[in-house]
């Protein structure tokens, strides 16, 4: 009993699998206007073949099938009938044409529509061996030519790339005898083996973005002497290719001319492969110049270029007047130490990103680059006696700026720099900056930034700094009128008034370094001087009087 509802069971699973099946559509067959189809299942279908010879194959984007639609998304004609001067009209939803579907078909012409939905349309090897194609058009999202695809294509004399071919395959279009010139598309990598082998090829067009050229890949095999090669970028001096032997990669018994871009040649002259070759520079390709990049600790930081083509390792060619973007990353704990190009240090102006742009490379261009780690401040120990304030700026692998400022009614005593007097050396702002150089601490005015380039060596403090600032009571009152001997001044901003001159008597500014600021001859009556603001002393005759504005 258990065992025949276990059969019943089982038949009744089997009916609806077979139910199910034949309402998806599987494994089955069907012909609409003498083209044949299989289904796929989901909505999708190949056309595998034709009823009857025919000249006009016309493939609609979609079939019904007992009121079904399907749409066709592959083409396998190896089994069906061949066709007669054919032309086949390819459906919008295609994605793959299978190998040997149009092997010894008599086609003459096939025509692909454009659908930016599909990433990736394929054809399989082998797909038109022996046809008759005149020309033929790729659609964008065609992006390799599979091995053997055109063999023996011999009317072939016209093709329209897709720009984004990247790869020609063996013997790709080999023997196509009617083609006479290729301009192969910018975005191709590699040319295989033989891929044009005896196409009496006379001018070919490389790619800006050739890697690779393998043996005999041009090889006309003295069916015609190829003449002019054209390289239209540096970059291509690194492609690897044969410079001699039977399989060399172009074949010419009068020699190859090789045209290049101005200011090139000497890349193809040093390039393996390519020295064999006549080389001549042609204007018509343009100019480019060599960009050399150094990066110093490239383990701290990354650096990319863009608007360039990578020569080799640390070797770019750019486009005579093309910007250059340069990305520098730095990695980790570090920091971008300096950018210099052609001797100009350009560090700070990258933005916020780490990008600078060269607005335009009209010279070979030589970039140095370097990182290293960041924020390791130097130890910086500051006491102070009242009444004053301190401002301290810090950055990593800069000097260190100081500014000493009394509050009212007060100034700057002494100013020490472990140990060592310093009071002398601040300006009259009362800055002061602490460098390093030869292994010791210098302190003095000046600007805030150090220049650091390849062969300069660090001026940055960098060991122990002890700061010791004293300030004491003015005798004078600050920003008041000062009544000591037969003068009186008067301080305000930017500005100082001095009365009681006598006429013909010399009235002197000095800083609290003691460097003569401004001077003026009295006409008896006053005198105003522009100053900056700070610590001044006025000395007419034998009065002297200090101020602070």
């Amino acid at each position: 009993m258990k065992r025949r509802n276990f059969l019943l069971h089982s038949l009744l699973l089997l009916c609806f699998i077979v139910t199910a099946v034949s309402s998806y559509g599987y494994n089955e067959q069907f012909v609409v206007d003498g083209i044949r189809y299989f289904h796929l299942g989901y909505g999708r279908c190949q056309a595998i073949g034709l009823t009857d010879t025919t000249e006009v194959v016309r493939i609609p984007d979609v079939v019904y099938d007992e009121n079904q639609p399907y749409r066709v998304i592959e083409i396998n004609f190896g089994t069906g009938l061949p066709l007669r001067n054919g032309v086949v009209y390819c459906p919008y939803w295609l994605e793959y044409i299978w190998p040997e579907s149009f092997r010894h078909k008599d086609l003459v012409a096939i025509y692909f529509q454009e659908n930016e939905s599909i990433e990736e349309f394929k054809i399989g090897g082998n797909t038109f061996v022996h046809n008759h194609l005149r020309e033929i058009n790729f659609p964008s999202n065609y992006k390799r030519v599979m091995n053997s695809t055109f063999f023996g294509c011999d009317s072939l004399s016209s093709i329209g790339w897709s720009e984004n071919i990247w790869s020609i395959d063996q013997w790709a279009f080999y023997q196509c005898s009617s083609l006479t010139e290729v301009h192969l598309p910018d975005k191709l990598e590699y040319v295989h083996f033989e891929a044009f082998k005896y196409c009496p090829l006379e001018t070919i067009w490389l790619s800006r973005s050739m890697k690779s050229i393998s043996d005999g890949a041009f090889n006309t095999c003295n069916l015609v002497d190829v003449q002019h090669v054209y390289a239209p970028t540096g970059r291509l001096a690194a492609c690897s290719v044969i410079k001699a032997g039977y399989n060399q990669s172009f074949e010419g018994k009068n020699g190859v001319v090789v045209h290049v871009p101005v200011g090139t040649i000497d890349l193809f002259e040093q390039s393996e492969g390519w020295s064999s070759y006549e080389l001549q520079e042609d204007a018509s390709l343009g100019e480019q110049h060599k960009v050399m990049l150094t990066v110093n600790d490239a383990d701290s930081g990354m650096v990319s270029l863009t608007g360039a083509d990578l020569f080799k390792d640390r070797v770019w060619v750019a486009d005579h007047g093309k910007a250059v973007t340069i990305t520098a990353q730095p990695q980790g704990n570090c920091e971008l130490r300096c950018c210099i190009i052609n001797g100009i240090d350009v560090s700070d102006q990258f933005d916020a990103e780490g990008r600078y742009t060269i607005d335009a490379v009209n010279e070979n261009t030589e970039i140095y680059i370097s990182f290293n780690s960041a924020s390791t401040f130097t130890p910086f120990t500051i006491k102070q006696a009242g009444s004053g304030h301190i401002n301290l700026q810090v950055y990593h692998n800069e000097p260190l700026k100081l500014n000493v400022t009394p509050d009212k009614g007060w100034v700057i005593n002494s100013v020490t720099v472990n140990g060592i007097d310093i009071t002398k050396k601040l300006d009259g702002n009362g800055d002061f900056t602490i460098y390093k150089v030869d292994g010791g601490i210098v302190v003095g005015s000046g600007p805030s930034r150090v220049p650091i380039g390849p062969s300069q060596a660090s001026s940055v403090a960098t060991e122990e700094v002890k700061t010791f600032v004293a300030f004491e009571k003015s005798t004078d009152s600050v920003n008041e009128l000062f009544s000591t001997g037969t003068i009186k001044v008067y301080g305000s901003e930017g500005q100082l008034r001095i009365e009681g001159v006598n006429k013909g008597e010399t009235v002197r500014v000095y800083d609290t370094a003691g460097r003569l600021v401004a001077h003026k001859v009295g006409n008896g009556g006053s005198l105003t001087i522009n100053v900056p603001s700070g610590i001044y002393l006025v000395q007419s005759g034998n009065t002297t009087i200090k101020i602070i504005i």
